[in-house]
Order: C-alpha cells, then sequence, then structure tokens
C-alpha cells in the first residue's frame, strides 16, 4: 500500500507536528462561531464573554476571547475570527 503524502494524513515527524499544531490553532480560531449566534452581534469582548459563557464555551474558546482587545466592537462572528488571527469562519 502506498501512502498519498498530499494526502488527509501527514507525514511522520516534524512536518506532521507542524501540521498538528496548525489544524489545533484553526480549530480554537473558529470555535467560537460554534458558540456565538447572529444576536450577539455587534459586541464588544465583554459581550462576547457573556454569551461564550452562557452557551458553556470550553475553557479554551473563553481563554482566546479574552486575549481580544478590550476596546472595539465585533460586527460579527467573522471579525471575531479574523482578531483571533483565522481568515474567515465560513
Amino acid at each position: 500500500m502506498r501512502v498519498d503524502p498530499d494526502g488527509p494524513v501527514p507525514p511522520p515527524g516534524e512536518e506532521g507536528e507542524q501540521a498538528r499544531a496548525t489544524a489545533e490553532a484553526d480549530s480554537l480560531r473558529l470555535e467560537p462561531a460554534c458558540h456565538l449566534e447572529r444576536a450577539a452581534f455587534p459586541a464588544d469582548r465583554q459581550r462576547l464573554l457573556d454569551v461564550l459563557e452562557a452557551h458553556h464555551a470550553p475553557d479554551s474558546v473563553l481563554d482566546a476571547a479574552r486575549n481580544l482587545p478590550e476596546s472595539g466592537e465585533h460586527a460579527d462572528v467573522t471579525e471575531v475570527v479574523r482578531a483571533l488571527g483565522g481568515e474567515s469562519a465560513g
């Protein structure tokens, strides 16, 4: 059986570890979208934290939201994801 190096499973070693770390970081940036509804927006950091806590978001998501800037509002979840270092929520 031959494994395609461009397939869905990263190769072992450093490259595989790097791929896993990237996937985990992407997941952490996108996970807030699972816990935020449209009615939450526009929202500043505190409003986002309140909604995430009300939806029992995991600590990792709450910690990421705590790292958002204190000032400013986010119009939608895409802006939140971008602020967390991601490209887009969907």
